[in-house]
Formats: C-alpha cells, structure tokens, sequence
C-alpha cells in the first residue's frame, strides 16, 4: 500500500455497520451503528462523515478495505457494492477482506497482548 495515504475500511457482514479511516499521518477515525436493515441507510453517509473529519476526499485514498464474508448476504451486497462504486469512480483500488480472517488477526493480537 502507497505510504502516507490514507485506507479506508468497510465492514457489513453482520447488523453491525462500521467503517473506519487511517491516515497516513496517524490518525484514526471510525463510526459504528448497529441495527438490522440499516446498511442501505447509513453506509455512505458514515462514510461522508469519516472522510470529512479526517479531510480527506475519495480520490486521495490508497485503498479502500471492504468485507468480503462470510455474513448477511444483503448487508455484504450492500457493502460491496458502494464500495465498488466509490472506488470506481474515484479510481482508488479495492482491497478485500475475509472477515474471518480479519477476526482471527484481531482475536490473536489481543491474545497475544495478555500473554507473559
């Protein structure tokens, strides 16, 4: 990934929405509502949110990070295919993400960080 340029990241395999942002400088933004059905609603505008706290726009990020399942069918739709348009629109690559994978690196990190 190009250094110094932020990611941004969606998840929406599950009721739980998210998306996040790191910029290349440090800095972490994030937003998550939790609710059935509500994908379709929230997505984008959570993403206008993130990128404008960061001030950041689309075209200037590296990648954006999107689910890829297992999970809700609908919510990874959903996901996907904003993500796709975004991407492709702003001519930004796509990185997907099995999100049982991304669960096992997140359960090992925190394993790992209460091991002596």
């Amino acid at each position: 990934m190009t250094e110094n340029k932020p990611v941004l990241a969606v998840e929406t395999s599950s009721d739980l929405c998210s998306v996040a942002l790191i910029t290349g400088n440090g800095g972490n933004y994030s937003l998550n509502i939790k609710g059935k059905h509500i994908h379709s609603e929230k997505l984008i505008p959570m993403i206008e949110t993130v990128t404008s706290l960061a001030g950041t726009e689309i075209k200037s990020l590296s990648h954006i990070a999107v689910s890829m399942g297992p999970g809700s069918f609908t919510g990874l739709r959903i996901g996907l295919s904003a993500v796709k348009g975004l991407a492709e629109g702003a001519g930004v690559p796509i990185c997907p993400v099995p999100t049982f994978e991304a669960f096992a690196l997140y359960a090992v990190k925190h394993l790992n960080n209460g091991a002596e």
